[in-house]
């Protein structure tokens, strides 16, 4: 007899765990999904004019500008492809913002909707959040960009991935007209790798519709 009662109630605690624990896992997994639908998403396409004409990233440029050598500091998005640029794709780069130190001149106006050859596309492929593309222009393969950068007296550019939409992906390019530079001096990367952090940031934000500035 009590071998049969120690059975029942064994089985009776049993019982009550299982169902406690199955409660403990809805509780959770109800609670996941409250947490989920307050995470903001992005929209399946964004307009990436969104990125553009923000005075808190022209502030940003600046500052590297009036702490280093860059001679230029560009921000440019690509169109026409979305995403990563990929090989056998038309696309069209044009410049967002601009920073430049005499006696290098402004390009906004002339690099609008620029087609670029494959040579570039490939460049552009090679770069993402923790890998940069740097030039030394000597060195480059002939193509639109080296001659542009021929034509400007560029001797070194670096070029570093900052986001990418459904409808285009956006890069910087910092560069310089000093022979010889290559951003190496401590306080020339520490201000470049801060001003790339704190974009990535800002267009993280515009993605997410968090920027209110």
């Amino acid at each position: 007899m009590n071998e049969l009662i120690d059975n029942v109630l064994t089985g009776g605690v049993a019982v009550a765990l299982i169902g406690l624990a199955a409660q403990l896992i809805l509780w959770y997994l109800n609670n996941k999904k409250d947490e989920l639908v307050d995470i903001p998403t992005a929209p399946a396409t964004i307009d990436s004019t969104r990125y553009e004409n923000k005075i808190e990233v022209q502030q940003i440029i600046e500052r590297v500008m009036s702490n280093s050598n860059v001679s230029r500091f560009l921000i440019m998005k690509t169109e026409n492809s979305g995403g990563k640029p990929r090989l056998g794709t038309h696309l069209y780069a044009s410049v967002l913002y601009e920073s430049v130190k005499p006696p290098l001149v402004s390009v906004k106006d002339d690099y609008q909707r620029l087609m670029v050859d494959d040579i570039y596309v490939r460049m552009l492929s090679d770069i993402g959040p923790g890998t940069a593309n740097k030039l030394q222009v000597g060195d480059m393969k002939a193509g639109i960009l080296k001659n542009i950068y021929l034509v400007e007296g560029i001797t070194y550019s670096e070029i570093h991935y900052l986001w990418e939409t459904n409808s285009a992906f956006f890069y910087a390019t910092i560069a310089t007209n000093d022979e010889g530079s290559t951003f190496d001096e401590p306080l020339d990367r520490v201000e470049i790798e801060i001003a790339v952090s704190k974009i990535r940031e800002v267009f993280k934000q515009i993605t997410l519709g968090t920027y209110d500035k």
